[in-house]
């Protein structure tokens, strides 16, 4: 059993132990708490990041006095259900536990924190956790992420993709440390300075948490540690008790790669290890000492400053939390969170630019396009091809990897930092999150138009602006083309039969025509402006032929996109090429829709709307929908809209004046993005076809045979218990009214604010910090 899987086993059994006992109910609620955290203090102006969550009692609350939820936990089968997983999750723990590999103080630990004693300070951790929690880290830890980032980056462009290279005979260590670049970062790498902590109450919780603390380290001495005997005296004579008061106390791990008895480990894990196992451990372990020469460890924990703390590092002289001469707070991306100091946070996050950077989804997804080359190179390197043949495609290959690595990360992950931020307020949370540009926004915005094409009262919208085309589409799809007519070539030139049927010719004729049409007509023909709408706007008594009617007409979900339009005629023409292009392939399928076979569908039905025309798709009629159910596109002018419903698509092609909640309460401020969900018409909609599908579901249910008296007991809920069940769900859905948002550009920083309505949310301040 893996140490991973061992840890993660005593992270569960410790989680179970904690939802299994009533903590809540044993401490009292703290009061709320305004101002902004003091463990702000702490963050030095250079951190890599800082969290803080606030006032956490208050969301705990929310979620666990919700009458629905309480509903919920108290249903029989809901109780059963935690009942068996907890039980099936506590079997599989103790079935770990009990594996021979299982060192003593994972079994111990279990052992303490299911004991009387263990569980007797719950509600003191219960009650530091309801308060605020708090962890940041010194700027080292972005830069080595971002050295790791560029090591493994390297490592992935040079894999070989050989079939017959075996990736099992890897070494994975052996390969990082003989690198000349990886063993730079090795040598440079040091432990990052990492603090995180809770806030106490007073001297009676900090008294509490020290017996704790006291109890654990004298176990840890006594019965945690599974090493050799110079292992544990090193690890216990570098364990320092340094106390200089009342309010700060700490206890100090301070290990030395340089001293640390590694002959000692070696002799430990030889014990039964066979002569070739031992010489690859003396081999890694003398790599280790080399390239981590001169390196330390610093674990602590303790108290400073009314907070519990523990801490990781590898400076012994930076252990507790102190107040710092140049905090984080005074960055100028502080500002607007110093505007609302006087709120009840909920929550508080930053990153400087080179986490963020490091830690997006840019810079994950192109470490892997690095492999692209290679696995072009192992495809072509398969063919019957003269190498020379190939070589122009691989080379234009690799510059298009190191040009579509630079647009990503221009587009997407751009150089700044950032900043979140979240208050509570008489009913719902607002937040904004600020990502500050290092490099000027160029970005003008406006008013978003297609606010006014989404529909009197949507129950779902995203819109958006590109107020900033500076060609990329047009440009990848360009070097696209030019890739693919490559590729063609060098298939044409190799002569090989090819594996498909007749149709492949057709096919590969029919998706250069939707690729052509794409890039000729249809994006250019497109603005800058779209959304994304979903109403239940349209009802039915029977929505198709093989559903029983329902005594009251039935809401249905509507998605439909909505696009600014530059040029009518052109979209109208790549709507054409598409149809002309597909429709061929229905003739396959025209027998099923009751069509002769071997004939397509009929041209598009074209009806004149307001300022335009609307083109449906035709043979929808013969599936027997109602006739509301009419896929097409409404063009204007200035906008396209397709939608599965031409009522709804007409209405949409016309502007209307919405309202909206706040931050989307003026719609002529300029916006880059905006966004919109009303759960109540979400749980309106889902009431509605819960009154009519259940007693459907009760006679198919009734109609079945009962059990046996051999069948075993199902633990299935029944269909009442399914019933009830959903109809919580719908409540809750409205426990959260809505959720709105709103994009715009202020002092060089692309901010969102947002806005969730929580009704049952009361807090009530009654403490400034």
């Amino acid at each position: 059993m893996s140490i991973t899987k061992r840890c993660g086993i005593v992270l569960l059994s410790i989680s179970a132990l904690l939802t299994s006992v009533n903590v809540r109910a044993q401490t009292p609620a703290p009061p709320i708490v305004v101002g902004l955290p003091p463990s702000l203090q702490f963050a030095s102006e250079d951190a890599s990041f800082y969290y803080a969550l606030k006032n956490n009692r208050l969301k705990w609350d929310v979620v666990a006095e919700n009458p629905a939820v309480q509903q919920l936990l108290a249903m029989p089968v809901v109780q059963r259900a935690i009942a068996d997983a907890r039980d099936e999750m506590v079997s599989k723990i103790q079935s770990n536990l009990d594996d021979a590999q299982t060192p003593t103080w994972a079994r111990n630990t279990l052992a303490f924190w299911s004991s009387q004693e263990g569980q007797a300070y719950l509600p003191t951790i219960a009650s530091l956790a309801s308060r605020e929690l708090f962890v940041f880290a010194d700027k080292s830890l972005a830069e080595q992420y971002a050295a790791l980032n560029t090591m493994m980056s390297e490592q992935l462009a040079k894999i070989d993709l050989d079939e017959d290279s075996s990736l099992e005979a890897l070494d994975p260590f052996e390969d990082l440390a003989d690198s000349p670049a990886n063993r730079d970062f090795l040598e440079k790498l040091q432990v990052p300075r990492i603090v995180a902590g809770a806030n106490m109450s007073g001297a009676s919780e900090q008294q509490r948490a020290r017996e704790l603390l006291s109890m654990l380290v004298s176990k840890f001495r006594n019965e945690f540690l599974q090493l050799s005997d110079a292992e544990n005296k090193y690890i216990l004579d570098s364990l320092a008790h340094q106390n200089a008061g009342q309010n700060n106390e700490q206890w100090v791990l301070h290990l030395t790669v340089d001293d640390y008895p590694w002959d000692a480990a070696l002799q430990r894990m030889s014990v039964d290890a066979e002569p070739e196992e031992v010489a690859a451990l003396e081999k890694r372990f003398a790599k280790i000492r080399d390239r981590a020469a001169g390196k330390s460890l610093v674990l602590g924990v303790g108290f400073a400053d009314g907070y519990l703390y523990a801490s990781l590092g590898h400076d012994p002289d930076q252990v507790a939390p102190n107040k710092v001469e140049q905090p984080l707070y005074r960055r100028d991306t502080f500002k607007r969170l110093l505007k609302n100091r006087g709120k009840a946070f909920s929550g508080i996050g930053y990153q400087n630019s080179t986490l963020k950077q490091q830690t997006s989804w840019v810079t994950q997804w192109s470490m892997y396009l690095r492999m692209i080359p290679s696995i072009a190179k192992s495809m072509l390197s398969d063919s019957e091809l003269d190498p020379l043949s190939y070589q122009p495609l691989l080379a234009d290959i690799d510059q298009d990897v190191e040009m579509l690595q630079a647009d990503l990360k221009r587009l997407y992950n751009p150089l700044g930092e950032q900043l979140t931020f979240a208050f509570f307020f008489e009913g719902g949370i607002a937040g904004y999150q600020h990502h500050h540009h290092t490099d000027p926004i160029h970005v003008q915005a406006q008013p978003l138009k297609s606010l006014q094409h989404i529909g009197e009262k949507p129950a779902l919208f995203s819109a958006a602006a590109d107020w900033d085309d500076d060609g990329t589409l047009g440009k990848w799809l360009n070097r696209i083309q030019r890739r693919a007519k490559q590729a063609m070539d060098l298939a044409a030139e190799s002569g090989n039969a090819s594996p498909t049927s007749e149709m492949d010719p057709a096919m590969t004729t029919g998706l250069t025509e939707l690729f052509l049409a794409t890039k000729d007509d249809l994006l250019p023909s497109v603005g800058n402006e779209a959304a994304f709408v979903l109403d239940f706007d349209r009802r039915s008594q029977q929505w198709h032929p093989a559903m029983p009617p329902a005594p009251n007409a039935l809401p249905i979900p509507a998605p439909a996109l909505v696009y600014s339009l530059t040029d009518t005629e052109r979209h109208r023409r790549a709507w054409r090429r598409y149809f002309d292009t597909i429709n061929p392939l229905f003739a396959a399928f025209g027998p099923l829709m009751g069509l002769p076979p071997g004939q397509g569908l009929p041209a598009a039905t074209e009806s004149t709307i307001s300022g335009g025309v609307h083109l449906q798709i035709p043979g929808v009629e013969l599936l027997g929908a109602d006739p509301k159910f009419s896929p097409g596109l409404a063009l204007t002018s200035d906008w396209a809209v397709y939608s599965l419903f031409r009522g709804q698509a007409v209405d949409l092609a016309q502007a209307n004046s919405p309202s909206f909640p706040s931050p989307l309460n003026d719609l002529s401020r300029p916006l880059i993005a905006a966004g919109h969900v009303d759960l109540i018409q979400c749980a309106d909609a889902a009431q509605a076809w819960m009154d009519y599908a259940m007693p459907i579901a009760r006679q198919i249910n009734r109609n079945q045979r009962p059990p046996t008296l051999d069948t075993e007991p199902s633990k299935t809920p029944s269909m009442e218990e399914t019933a009830e069940l959903v109809t919580i769900a719908i409540d809750l859905l409205r426990q959260v009214p809505s959720y709105t948002h709103a994009t715009y550009v202020q002092d060089n920083s692309v901010v969102k604010q947002y806005v969730i309505k929580v009704p049952t949310l009361r807090p009530a301040a009654a403490k400034q910090e």
